[in-house]
């Protein structure tokens, strides 16, 4: 389902405002390795046609774990945060 440029600009600067004020983001780690989960991009690919894998970020716990439950994560995943405002994240 398509979303309209004003909805998708609302929802935009709700995640930058909520990660400023908490200085918090939240990533998928997979549960087996010490690594994000990376989900293939709709917009980029590469030279061979395949799409450029991304990291996805929520602004809170509850909605990346939301996520992983709803199937938007091709692997099993486990919750994993981490702080990027902190000094040497």
């Amino acid at each position: 389902m398509l979303q309209n440029t004003a909805t998708l600009e609302k929802r935009y600067q709700q995640f930058i405002q909520t990660i400023c004020q908490n200085e918090q983001v939240f990533a998928l780690k997979l549960p087996q390795q010490d690594q994000y989960a990376f989900l293939p991009s709709a917009h980029e690919e590469y030279e061979d046609g395949e799409p450029v894998g991304v990291v996805c970020f929520w602004s809170s716990a509850a909605r990346a774990i939301a996520a992983a439950k709803n199937g938007q994560n091709t692997k099993s995943p486990r919750l994993a945060w981490r702080n990027f405002w902190k000094a040497g994240a």
